[in-house]
């Protein structure tokens, strides 16, 4: 036979009712906590997915695909930093749309001045290299053309003994 005290006896109602309690607490409480824990987990998986998705975009603008837009999911911070980020894609695709165009247009105008070049250089080697001697006539010949090349020639032609044509 075993015999308690009534304070003993108190003592392990107490201990049980607090253990039951632990245990109604925990089937209470316990989805909740979980509930929360799976709110917080989707939330912050939201949000860092949208700042995922900013950072690949970044990478792109890196390597010079410029004009990709980023989706925009939300008001808040991040979906203004994203709206910013598509501004400024735009703003570079323009601006690289604009140094491709110029730089073509100054490799057209480089080649156009070559080309100018070497007529001139052509214009140059069929006029006369040196004036004739004539004792009857000093003459000479020269040629500047207004913008490096022109239509304008001139030759000294022998015709005989003491005679030129111009």
């Amino acid at each position: 036979q075993y015999e308690m005290s009534s304070a003993a006896l108190q003592r392990a109602i107490v201990l049980a009712t607090a253990h039951i309690n632990t245990g109604v607490a925990f089937l209470l409480w316990g989805p909740v906590a979980l509930g929360a824990v799976g709110v917080a987990y989707y939330l912050s998986h939201r949000i860092t997915l949208d700042l995922r998705e900013l950072t690949a975009s970044a990478l792109r603008l890196a390597e010079g695909r410029f004009g990709e837009k980023v989706v925009v999911r939300s008001r808040d911070e991040v979906g203004q930093l994203a709206g910013a980020f598509n501004t400024m894609s735009v703003a570079l695709a323009d601006r690289d749309s604009m140094i491709l165009k110029q730089q073509g247009e100054l490799l057209d105008r480089a080649r156009l001045e070559q080309e100018l070049s070497i007529a001139g250089e052509v214009q140059k080697r069929l006029l006369p290299q040196f004036s004739p001697k004539l004792t009857t006539l000093d003459c000479a010949g020269v040629c500047k053309p207004a913008y490096g090349v022109s239509g304008d020639y001139y030759d000294f032609l022998p015709l005989g003994p003491g005679r030129i044509g111009l």
